[in-house]
Parts: structure tokens; C-alpha cells; sequence
């Protein structure tokens, strides 16, 4: 047998270059995609925790608002019943001295008035929303009071009266208003409540005296409102008489209005008459 013949060596390819740093470029692309892919899935990952908590606390304030409404709610309607009994207790007084003007009646009738005032007072202390109610006329009862003036007593014990179903409700409305906001927060389309705007009056001011509809018994009636109509126009004078308004409408006064009771029906301004003096 002959020697067998050896195949041939496998020739090497020559290394090539452009191919290595080809398939280098390639494999750090795909490395770099990876990384970017990771921290945008990461990166979504924290917004969506975050917009959780954002919602979350959102949620938690809206509760927490609505559990401040009701509790002032709550204490709202305390208030009001005590208010509106010590009303009845002092309208029953004066209508025993109406009778008998004896002085136990009289004193009868300014403790009513005194426990009035006094209620109204300790309650402005504790709560903001009651600061508001009678726009002065408390402080009017109490000044009657000290002076025991059975005539003043009475002429505000009616205008309290007078008074105090528009305020209730203004006070009523004003509570909501946090309720409303909550609501909104929660996901409610409801677009939210106009703020009140300031409004600084300087004249314009009348009380319409000479149309007073109040007993006008040897001109008291057209004195008292005379009295009051000349305190509003010293405030707007000094640019202290600052109006609320809200929609149109006057809601509050950092002065006191003109009396209530004696009044003419054109006075302005007055809770609830439009931001612009009639023509």
C-alpha cells in the first residue's frame, strides 16, 4: 500500500476589522437601549407612584375639608337655636312690659337683652362665621342695654328679628362654599364659585330717611335713621365703608349700614342690594 496523502491545510481567513468594529458598535447599541429602556419603564414607574399619592393626598384633603364644613355646620345650628330662643325670650319680655311696665318687667327685659348680646359675643369668639351675623346691630343692643333703654331695646330687638332669616342663610351659604370646593377636588366638573370682591364706597351713601316706614311717633324714627345715615357717610368720608361683593351683590360691610328698622325702602347701601348705587 502507498503512504497516504494528507489533505491540504484549511487556509486562515485574515482578520477583519471592519466586521469586529461593526459587530462591537452593534452589541454597545443594544447594551445602551437596554439601559435607556429600563429607566423610562423605571421612570414611569415613579410618575405613576407619584400621581397615586397626589391623588391620594387630594382625596385626604377633600375628606378633611368637608369633616371641617360639618363640624361648623354642627355648630352653626347650635348657635342659631340658642339665638333664636333668646330672640323669642326677649320678645316675650318686652311684650310683659308692654303690658305692665313695672321694673322687675324692665329688668326682665334687659337681661333678655344682655344674654342676647352677650351669646352672640362669646360665639364671634370661636367662630369666624359668626362674625357677621347682625352687621353691628349687637353691638347696638348692648349699648340700649347698659343705658337701659326700653324704646332702643325694642327698636333692635326688631331688627334683629328683621334680619336674622337673610343672614342665616348667608352664613348657610358661605359654609357650603368649602363643601362645593371639595367636591370639585374629587372629580366634580362643577367649575368653582366666584370669590368675593372688595368695594370701596366714598359717597353715594343715603338711608332714605324721609320715606321711613317704622312708628314715626314725634319724629324718633326719622332721628334714629338720621343718626345712622350720618355714621355711614363719616365712614365712607374716611374710606373706611368696604363692601363684599359677591355676584352682584353686597353680602357684607366692614361699617354698619343704616338702621334696619327706620330705613326707607331706596337706602343704600344694604345687604343684599346690588354693588351700584340705583339711579
Amino acid at each position: 500500500m502507498g503512504t497516504p496523502i494528507a489533505p491540504p491545510p484549511k487556509e486562515k481567513k485574515p482578520f477583519d476589522r471592519t466586521v469586529a468594529i461593526v459587530s462591537l458598535i452593534i452589541g454597545l447599541a443594544a447594551v445602551i437601549v437596554a439601559f435607556w429602556q429600563g429607566a423610562i419603564a423605571n421612570g414611569a414607574r415613579m410618575d405613576a407612584q407619584e400621581s397615586a399619592q397626589r391623588e391620594q393626598l387630594a382625596e385626604n384633603e377633600a375628606k378633611a375639608a368637608k369633616q371641617r364644613v360639618e363640624q361648623e355646620r354642627t355648630k352653626f345650628c347650635r348657635f342659631t337655636e340658642n339665638y333664636r330662643t333668646m330672640i323669642g325670650d326677649l320678645s316675650v319680655s318686652l311684650s310683659r312690659y308692654s303690658e305692665n311696665p313695672s321694673e322687675d318687667n324692665k329688668r326682665s327685659v334687659v337681661a333678655s337683652a344682655a344674654a342676647l348680646a352677650s351669646n352672640v359675643e362669646n360665639w364671634r369668639k370661636v367662630q369666624e362665621s359668626i362674625a357677621i351675623v347682625l352687621d353691628g346691630e349687637v353691638d347696638k343692643l348692648r349699648e340700649a342695654t347698659s343705658s337701659a333703654d326700653i324704646e332702643a331695646i325694642r327698636l333692635q330687638a326688631e331688627t334683629i328679628s328683621k334680619k336674622a332669616n337673610s343672614q342665616f342663610e348667608l352664613i348657610d351659604a358661605m359654609l357650603e362654599k368649602p363643601v362645593t370646593a371639595a367636591m370639585n377636588s374629587e372629580g366634580s366638573q362643577s367649575p368653582p364659585s366666584p370669590q368675593p370682591t372688595e368695594l370701596v364706597v366714598s359717597e353715594g351713601v343715603s338711608c332714605d330717611c324721609d320715606n321711613t316706614q317704622a312708628p314715626n311717633i314725634g319724629g324718633a324714627a326719622t332721628r334714629q335713621c338720621l343718626a345712622s345715615e350720618q355714621a355711614l357717610k363719616k365712614a365712607a368720608a374716611a374710606g373706611q365703608l368696604k363692601l363684599q361683593i359677591e355676584n352682584g351683590k353686597i353680602i357684607s360691610s366692614s361699617a354698619n349700614l343704616c338702621d334696619s328698622v327706620t330705613q326707607g325702602s331706596a337706602a343704600w347701601p344694604a345687604i343684599g342690594a346690588p354693588s351700584s348705587r340705583p339711579r
